[in-house]
């Protein structure tokens, strides 16, 4: 079985980019490392691969799996809680 990687256009990427630059900021000096950026990134490219595009959401993803320590929590899970969260599902 070949799977099919996702293709994101140049403001898909530009939009992936600034979000993970912003989430990044917001992280103390020592949390601020390689290894937590990559593990955002994926996140984040995990999220948008299944078809988010929604900022604030990717946002979430990002900050959860900086809080997780880990890719524990996945695409489904993230967004079941997001369905009660203040903004709505």
């Amino acid at each position: 079985m070949n799977a099919q990687r996702p293709v994101f256009n140049p403001d898909e990427i530009v939009l992936l980019r600034t979000i993970l630059d912003e989430v990044a900021v917001l992280l103390p000096a020592r949390k601020r490392t390689s290894e937590t950026k990559a593990l955002m990134a994926h996140r984040i490219l995990v999220c948008a691969a299944k078809g988010e595009r929604d900022p604030v959401r990717l946002r979430t993803a990002a900050i959860l799996e900086c809080k997780t320590g880990g890719l524990s929590a996945d695409h489904d899970q993230f967004h079941e809680t997001l369905e009660g969260s203040w903004w709505g599902g």
